[in-house]
């Protein structure tokens, strides 16, 4: 049986062995489908491809503040890392500071209560990625909270500087804890946490504390994985299994958490700006950046590639079949009153001078509401202002609005609007 991930709408899908490499059709969105095993991915015969050695399992549970949620524009600002063994028993910790080289928004410090007083002698991006690495170890099973989100991070600053990333595997503790099926509402981080008897306090969102109430909760999935996982020739539960000269079903345990991670560089995504700048770095490719003749602070800004474009559109249509739900309680939302009241003070603006301060207020405070970036955008290309409306665009698909189910319609017009801005200002410079 091989574990096949369908190339356009990620379903996971069960093939027979008599299935493999013939053309098929994906069960849930119909799409013509090849499968064929993949590199350090479950095989033909059931076994995880070899990764690490089970007998000393490099496993880490890694937490990081950040600037903001865009790896491109911003930077880590504190990382927090527990090693532990396959029993959940903590090994080792590691704690750093990071001096970002840039402005910590206000916001930011008030929910971490890091300033920038305490980042000035901290290490650089690169040498808090590259020493934690070097910390981690050959082979490590990295799980935190938002694959995507630490795999970007982590790789970007080592990226940046033309060094490839040390192989490594991510597993989203969330999407580990849904495929347990475990009794409970939701998936969110704060459900999942709160049912192990942690909360995260506002204004203390520090990258160790987040590490270690994590790590209570991975003790429990363990737990979990444990109990679903049973020997082929025996009835008895795995979980008594974790006592000395139990080789192989510890083995067990280790490959099915490797085969629910993703590679590091997967788990970062097709559209990773830092990894498609440092693939074209390679191949001598010049960087498809245009300039802005009148210079300044943002000149320069990249045109994206075609496939980031599919990769959004996909992704895109697949919030579509999400249920519609409230927004994850751990995204920050001290900026939420300030944004509304930006909003209301737009809409009852007698000027269009102050209309527009007030709407770019609420872009500025990553409003979760779309209307400030449409509106925006219009005055903006009613100017033939094509590169600030080009900014705002990205700016919404910076934001966690175009991920959401009930704005995919929206997200689909901005997502041709940043094409064409695209192609108009390919054309102009």
């Amino acid at each position: 049986m091989l574990e096949f991930e369908c190339p356009n709408c990620k379903e996971i899908l069960q093939i027979p062995d008599k299935f493999i490499g013939t053309k098929g059709k994906c069960r849930k969105c119909q799409v013509a489908i090849v499968p064929v095993p993949r590199p350090a991915a479950p095989s033909t015969n059931g076994m995880v491809a070899p990764y690490g050695d089970f007998s000393n399992p490099n496993l880490l549970i890694l937490h990081v503040e950040t600037t903001g949620t865009s790896s491109r524009k911003c930077n880590i600002i504190e990382l927090g890392c527990l090693k532990i063994d396959l029993i959940g028993s903590e090994i080792d910790t590691y704690w750093t500071f990071c001096n970002p080289d840039q402005h910590i928004p206000t916001k930011i410090q008030v929910r971490t209560g890091i300033s920038e007083d305490m980042l000035a002698q901290a290490p650089y991006p690169f040498e808090v990625s590259k020493g934690w690495f070097d910390w981690a170890g050959p082979n490590p099973i990295i799980l935190v909270d938002h694959a995507h989100f630490h795999a970007k991070f982590l790789s970007a600053p080592m990226l940046r500087e033309d060094v490839e990333p040390p192989t490594a595997r991510v597993l989203d503790v969330s999407q580990w804890a849904e495929n347990l099926k475990l009794n409970l509402p939701d998936y969110k981080m704060r459900t999942l946490l709160y049912s192990v008897g942690v909360t995260i306090q506002d204004g203390h969102h520090r990258a160790l504390d987040t590490a270690k109430g994590l790590h209570q909760l991975v003790v429990k999935l363990l737990e979990k994985q444990v109990a679903k996982l049973r020997t082929p020739d025996q009835k008895t539960l795995l979980g008594k299994i974790l006592q000395k000269g139990y080789g192989a079903q510890h083995r067990a345990i280790y490959e099915s958490l490797v085969a629910q991670s993703q590679l590091l560089t997967d788990a970062s995504g097709d559209d990773f700006f830092d990894r498609q700048d440092y693939e074209a770095r390679k191949l001598g490719v010049p960087v498809q950046t245009l300039i802005n003749p009148g210079g300044g602070e943002d000149a320069d800004f990249v045109l994206h590639m075609p496939e980031w474009f599919d990769e959004k559109y996909r992704a895109i249509k697949k919030f579509r079949s999400q249920p519609r739900t409230d927004d994850d309680p751990l995204v920050d939302h001290s900026g939420d009153a300030q944004w509304e009241f930006a909003l209301m003070e737009a809409s009852q603006s007698d000027t269009v001078e102050e209309r527009r301060r007030f709407l770019m207020r609420a872009v500025d405070l990553r409003a979760k509401d779309p209307k400030p970036y449409e509106q925006m955008i219009g005055f903006y290309i009613k100017e033939k202002n094509y590169q600030s409306a080009h900014d705002i665009c990205e700016r919404y698909f910076d934001s966690e609005n175009w991920k959401q189910p009930q704005h995919v319609s929206t997200s689909l017009k901005m997502l041709e609007r940043l094409k064409k801005l695209e192609a108009k200002l390919a054309k102009h410079y």
